[in-house]
């Protein structure tokens, strides 16, 4: 019995990962002044920036959880990787990326 109670969390844990409460979706591009990799969101003021992807990701996992006060998990987040025409409308619109 004591087994399936721990199963029982497990599937807890992936139900509730499943079931995301907000989504986001950032556009992505890599800044030619500056050389870092540049996230803005689409419908939200979350804006990050870093020198590799996967700090990136770190990064935009952390200012998910603090914009929407939920772990990222709960957060479906999307990324569009931009062309260099698109990310200068991007910066136009939004915070430099530097």
């Amino acid at each position: 019995m004591s087994g399936n109670n721990s199963n029982s969390g497990t599937v807890k844990q992936e139900f509730e990962a499943s079931h995301t409460t907000k989504e986001v979706t950032f556009r992505v591009f890599t800044d030619r002044e500056s050389g870092l990799i540049c996230a803005s969101g689409v419908d939200y003021a979350i804006h990050t920036h870093a020198g590799s992807w996967d700090v990136l990701m770190k990064y935009i996992h952390e200012a998910v959880e603090c914009h929407f006060e939920v772990p990222y998990a709960q957060v479906k987040i999307t990324l569009i990787e931009v062309t260099d025409v698109e990310a200068q409308e991007s910066r136009d619109v939004g915070p430099h990326c530097d």
